[in-house]
């Protein structure tokens, strides 16, 4: 009986073997009978035993430990043409195809040697991670927490099922199981990143700021959780974590983002700052000055105005009969009479 030991083709190639036992020596000398009261004759020169050749799950094994993966592949599949039973061949043939890329005869392979060894560990993990490499999350899931549930204390295992469910949208159940993991590996913590992604992405904001808060140290992460107060209307708490963002990441987007937020909050001197210092960093950028110039408009600071106006259709001449049209407004209003550079 050959004996499974761990090896993940996707996670870490390890030199791992299913071990055949050693076939006993051919040729082994027989005992010279003893005590008849004859003088014994002389004894022959006797010859060494003959090694017995490798076989060609043997070969195949050391195909694989010298990274000769088309060589492996050869020679397990002779010994599976000696043997279709044997699923320790099966398993590594998978394996050594996987290594040379051929992941469809690999998935063949591993689901060939669970028929032949229901529930073994290696072959659910290795079939499991290469159906969700596949972007087959079905597939993979239940062999994943197979895989998990026979190695409960393996982070890795643990982190290759919540993925699964990840992609599958099982939020709740993914975070279960992903903290799961953290708890075991604190290196698989940025999947909880990717788990807030996903709750944002179906609108339970909740769930997702809590895991957000996580990743304040993380670079971009402020900006992302400011933006998400944002656009659901938690203005004042949007505030602290975009100031945070201009602070390490002083981009036009970021300012433009906070000047939103005080505008929100209805902090026009701070808002006109930020719109301020997004222009000048972006200064080419012809519907920032065109938000710039609406919020002046709205402040009735309108040759100001006129001149963001101005210099947006400057940029890009697209934008001139939206203007005409607020130019219009403008003079209606009899805060100025059109004109500022002829529009």
């Amino acid at each position: 009986m050959r004996r499974v030991a761990l090896l993940f083709c996707l996670v870490a190639v390890s030199a791992f073997a299913l071990q055949k036992k050693s076939a006993p020596a051919k040729g082994a000398a027989k005992q010279a009978p003893v005590g008849t009261g004859e003088k014994a004759a002389p004894k022959a020169e006797e010859k060494p035993a003959a090694e017995a050749a490798p076989t060609p799950y043997e070969l195949g094994m050391k195909a694989l430990e010298a990274k000769d993966y088309p060589g492996a592949v050869a020679a397990f599949e002779t010994a599976i043409a000696g043997d279709d039973s044997d699923y320790a061949a099966h398993f590594h043939l998978a394996l050594a195809h996987s290594l040379t890329g051929d992941n469809t005869r690999a998935v063949e392979q591993y689901r060939k040697t669970l028929s032949l060894k229901p529930g073994l560990y290696e072959a659910e993990i290795n079939l499991g991670l290469l159906l969700f490499q596949q972007k087959d999350y079905a597939g993979a899931e239940p062999l994943l927490k197979a895989a998990a549930e026979k190695k409960p204390e393996n982070a890795t295992a643990a982190a290759a099922h919540g993925r699964a469910l990840l992609e599958l949208n099982k939020l709740a159940e993914a975070e279960a199981v992903l903290k799961k993991a953290v708890a075991l590996d604190a290196s698989q913590k940025d999947t909880l990143l990717g788990l807030a992604q996903k709750y944002e992405d179906a609108k339970q904001v909740d769930q997702a700021v809590a895991l957000y808060r996580e990743f304040l140290d993380r670079p971009g992460v402020a900006e992302r959780l400011g933006n998400l107060m944002l656009s659901t209307g938690r203005t004042g708490e949007s505030i602290a974590f975009l100031e945070d963002a201009v602070k390490t990441s002083p981009t036009a987007a970021n300012h433009y983002a906070l000047a939103i937020a005080h505008l929100r909050n209805k902090d026009a001197a701070k808002a006109g700052d930020q719109f301020e210092r997004a222009v000048a960093l972006e200064p080419r950028n012809a519907q920032l000055r065109m938000s710039y110039g609406g919020f002046l408009r709205d402040q009735r600071k309108i040759a100001p105005a006129t001149q963001q106006y101005y210099a947006a259709v400057q940029i890009d001449p697209a934008l001139k009969e939206g203007v005409v049209g607020v130019w219009g407004d403008a003079v209606v209003a009899g805060a100025v009479s059109a004109g500022g550079g002829g529009i």
